[in-house]
């Protein structure tokens, strides 16, 4: 059925990006999880700080913030 509609031209033909194109969509796609964990992470941190009651001025992920 659907190669009759394809011969046809009821249906376009499905796309596939060539090699470069994946590799930066895998790049980008992991650079995103990534960021995400980061965040996650970083909003953890903070919680648990909260939870403990322990006040900072300032960020901590910073090279002044870790000292």
């Amino acid at each position: 059925m659907l190669a009759a509609l394809l011969r046809a031209g009821m249906i376009p033909e499905s796309y596939v990006p060539d090699r470069g194109i994946r590799e930066i969509r895998d790049l980008v796609r992991r650079r995103h999880y990534l960021v995400r964990l980061r965040t996650m992470l970083k909003s953890k941190v903070h919680a648990e700080l909260a939870t403990r009651w322990i006040r900072y001025d300032g960020d901590l992920f910073t090279e002044q913030g870790i000292k």
